[in-house]
């Protein structure tokens, strides 16, 4: 059984790292299907960080926003299948 994928984006520049999203993914009959999503913040690097908004596809009450409301970035779909890709092994003999 495959892991959930996860992806995270830190938001870079002036705001010296004070910002940042995470996907993850769970694999489902060969399709990559969004789990949850967070925004994320803090107010100095040395603060952990707090939640913002969150969608969590299970936990309907957890969330705080929609499914129409999550953003999905080409590059964050390309490296949860790159993600994806490296998980997966090909051998001659399974040795377990």
């Amino acid at each position: 059984m495959l892991p959930n994928i996860e992806v995270e984006h830190v938001y870079k520049g002036l705001d010296l790292d004070l910002a940042k999203q995470v996907w993850t993914f769970f694999l489902i009959d060969s399709e990559l299907v969004l789990n949850s999503y967070q925004t994320m913040e803090r107010p100095s690097k040395r603060h952990k960080w707090t939640v913002n908004a969150i969608y969590d596809r299970l936990d309907r009450r957890q969330s705080t926003m929609t499914l129409a409301e999550v953003e999905l970035p080409d590059f964050v779909c390309v490296e949860a299948k790159q993600k994806l890709m490296a998980m997966i092994t090909v051998v001659k003999e399974r040795t377990r």
